[in-house]
């Protein structure tokens, strides 16, 4: 078992996230399969980010949020046309949820809902209920009948 570095404590790897720059696992040249494996465990790890992030100055986070607010607008204006504060009015206007299910974001801004072909923004839709419109092919005619079939599945009727 491996030693982490900042606890001194010998632990199973499972405790310890594995190092993606390596690659897939696969075998070595002698045919084991092994995985790299960081050498701090995962709860100092997680120490470690709190901490920095805790003890970092008031300026260099406000540069850190200041850089990341501008990204965001630059993502929607490119991609969406819109400004922060046309989203933030459009999410207060669906009451701070998803314009399909209604459920609040948990971990991620809402995403944009729009047409592919005329470009024309519809709503805020959280991560679920966009990648469902896109399985239906934005298709009217698809979603009215899964909805159909929810309401009246063919096999609880042949039984």
């Amino acid at each position: 078992m491996p030693v982490c570095i900042t606890c001194k404590i010998d632990k199973p790897y499972e405790d310890y996230h594995c190092d993606k720059r390596y690659g897939p696992r696969r075998p070595n040249s002698w045919g084991e399969i092994r995985d790299h494996h960081v050498s701090v465990c995962k709860p100092c790890k997680s120490a470690y980010d709190k901490a920095r992030w805790t003890d970092m100055p008031k300026a260099k986070k406000a540069v850190h949020n200041d850089w990341n607010g501008k990204q965001r607008a630059a993502k929607l204006k490119k991609a969406y046309g819109i400004t922060p504060e046309q989203y933030d009015e459009q999410f207060a206007k669906q009451g701070g949820g998803c314009a399909i299910c209604g459920r609040p974001p948990k971990s991620r801004c809402l995403d944009v809902d729009h047409d592919h072909k005329t470009g024309l923004n519809r709503g805020l839709l959280c991560h679920m209920c966009n990648r469902a419109l896109a399985f239906l092919r934005n298709d009217n005619g698809s979603a009215r009948r899964a909805g159909e079939y929810l309401l009246n599945p063919p096999w609880q009727s042949n039984l």
